[in-house]
């Protein structure tokens, strides 16, 4: 592998500060937007965690509480990437109210939720600031670094598995490209580990593992016999996938999470409009320029590469293409597999591949004027991205937690099971009350036949014995009746149940337009 010689700009002065006002700045930025947080009191979790992190939170609380990974407490569900549950399980079971410590307020759980998301990005940072110095000046490394940073923060923030994920694509990626890694049996194998660990932190980063595989471990390796042995111990590496893929058949009868399945139950076999157009709201945020910036790099980096103005380094050409490739084969897949809306933490790819152009545009030596450049237009996107994420954080925009709130008072004075589709996630984690997920998300693999079979929501709600059904942006008709439709954000090749509700709810919530009524059931 070759590693340049230092560039001019790296003098021992510069050596000392430079980085050092880098990790002072990632810091500041990043308990800013975490433990400022803290100041809301009581709705600490109200802020930046998206209500599919209390999904999460829920199933966490009935694995650490009563051993059973199930969202409503009587169905077994496995809806969700394995690595980021088993995380929160842990915190859940340390610091949440009731855990063994006796907690009684929500702030042990908040802080130290902030606590793992202040570790991931620091270990983000530390990781690209390993990779980037493999190539790069101190000015690049340092920018570079920045720009993970600013890519990954609101990721992390979400609460969402795609933070951890991305932690860990930037470990195996440290690990690969270090000058020790010889492709013995031993760093192939714990090679293919890491790969693993990736994976299972989130599902969809199987299809950059599979890109490492052809393009990296496969290439690799003079005579054949050294090849067939590295292809053999890196997919022993991959021990850990069998054994998820043997416990998900055996304890819930399906290999794939649920909430994965229930996404693709549509005839979609081109790119939906849907998706494509939300995917694209996503990255190209006027908000978060950051998105665009690595959309941008990860587009143009490989032209560069076929026009021979720049080049990989040395010994990883193989994967530097498959991390440039990933977030473009990622959204195809995304895209096509299903026509839901896609959320923030989708987008996880594009930062990751940004930092990988950005190493790969930054490290000729002699660049210096180029490397300042981006340093400064790093920082500004950090800034930008920490100003903006403390700026917006406000108890009273957090719609879905507020609702949460109002339903789950609702419920402490209404017991029974209660059941809802979209925005169940709050709702369930704040009430002390059972909640059947309707979109099928957090439930088991047979909960998505009434979903396959169009069935009636009042004969499903029926054989769940629901009492209260809470809906969210339902109207009411000239006849004063209800049409609803589960899942609400399925796209419109995609099977739903629905319903005609000519009843009046027992009780409404408006919070900005965005209402939600409760009826009675039983």
């Amino acid at each position: 592998m070759d590693r340049p010689a230092r560039p001019l700009d790296q003098t021992s002065g510069q050596r000392n500060w430079l980085p050092t006002l880098t990790w002072g700045v990632i810091l500041l930025a990043a308990c800013s937007v975490f433990f400022g947080n803290l100041r809301f009191g009581n709705a600490v979790l109200s802020i930046g965690l998206e209500d599919d992190f209390f999904y999460y939170a829920q199933v966490a609380r009935n694995l650490a509480f009563h051993g059973t990974s199930s969202f409503d407490g009587a169905h077994l569900t496995n809806g969700y990437h394995p690595l980021w549950l088993l995380v929160l399980t842990a915190l859940t079971k340390l610091f949440d109210i009731g855990g063994v410590l006796g907690i009684k307020t929500v702030y042990p759980m908040a802080v130290a939720i902030e606590v793992v998301q202040l570790a991931l990005i620091l270990a983000i940072a530390y990781f690209v600031s390993r990779i980037a110095n493999l190539f790069c000046s101190v000015t690049a490394s340092c920018a570079i670094q920045l720009l993970a940073v600013a890519g990954a923060l609101m990721i992390v923030r979400s609460g969402m598995e795609s933070g951890l994920t991305t932690a860990l694509a930037f470990a195996m990626m440290w690990y690969r490209m270090r000058p020790e890694f010889d492709r013995s049996t031993s760093r192939i194998f714990r090679y293919g580990m890491l790969a693993s660990l990736m994976v299972l932190s989130r599902l969809d980063a199987v299809l950059l593992v599979g890109m490492l595989f052809v393009m990296d471990v496969v290439p690799e390796g003079r005579p054949a016999g050294q090849r067939l042995r590295n292809i053999g111990w890196f997919l022993m590496g991959l021990w850990p996938l069998v054994v998820y893929a043997i416990v998900n058949e055996a304890v819930f009868g399906a290999v794939m999470p649920v909430s994965a399945t229930a996404k693709a139950l549509g005839d979609t076999y081109l790119p939906a409009a849907v998706a494509m157009i939300s995917f694209g709201h996503r990255l190209f945020n006027p908000k978060l320029p950051v998105y665009a910036i690595c959309v941008a790099l990860t587009l143009g980096v490989p032209v560069l590469l076929l026009l021979k103005r720049r080049s990989s380094p040395t010994g990883c050409i193989g994967l530097v293409w498959a991390f440039l490739l990933f977030p473009i084969v990622h959204f195809l897949a995304v895209v096509t597999r299903s026509d839901w809306m896609i959320w923030p933490w989708y987008v996880y790819a594009w930062p990751i591949a940004g930092v990988v152009a950005a190493i790969v545009l930054l490290r000729p030596a002699g660049s210096k004027r180029l490397a300042t450049i981006c340093f400064g237009l790093s920082l500004a996107l950090l800034a930008l991205d920490a100003a903006y994420l403390v700026h917006s954080s406000r108890t009273e925009d957090e719609l879905t937690y507020l609702a949460g709130e109002d339903i789950a008072g609702f419920a402490a004075t209404h017991p029974g099971i209660y059941a809802m589709g979209d925005r169940a996630g709050a709702p369930a984690y704040l009430s002390n009350q059972p909640f059947v997920q309707l979109e099928g998300l957090m439930m088991g693999p047979e909960f998505l036949d009434n979903i396959r079979g169009g069935k009636n929501v009042n004969d499903v709600l029926h054989a769940y014995n629901v009492r209260y059904y809470v809906t969210t942006g339902a109207a009411p008709d000239s006849a004063g009746c209800y049409a609803v439709r589960e899942p609400a954000q399925a796209g419109p090749k995609s099977p739903t149940m629905r319903s005609l509700l000519c009843q009046t709810p027992v009780a409404t919530f408006d919070h900005r337009g965005f209402v939600n009524h409760i009826f009675e059931m039983q």
